[in-house]
């Protein structure tokens, strides 16, 4: 039961996750499955240290809207 209520959430966030914009899902996947930080993100992506930041942020308040959290 444990295990068919985490398949569930799993579902729910790559469903929410396909609801983000392309450059939103790019930030959230470097920094949270490759495992970059801020700087490498802005390095990588051609943006400003602070840009980055703001747009990380921005981009899981808004997974979390979707979500519903």
């Amino acid at each position: 039961e444990e295990k068919l209520a985490q398949a569930e959430q799993i579902e729910q966030v790559k469903s929410a996750f396909s609801g983000l914009s392309a450059e939103c899902r790019q930030f959230l996947l470097l920094n949270y499955f490759e495992y970059k930080d801020d700087a490498e993100i802005a390095e990588t992506m051609n943006y400003s240290l602070e840009f980055v930041k703001v747009k990380r942020f921005r981009c899981l308040k808004k997974l979390k809207e979707i979500l519903g959290l």
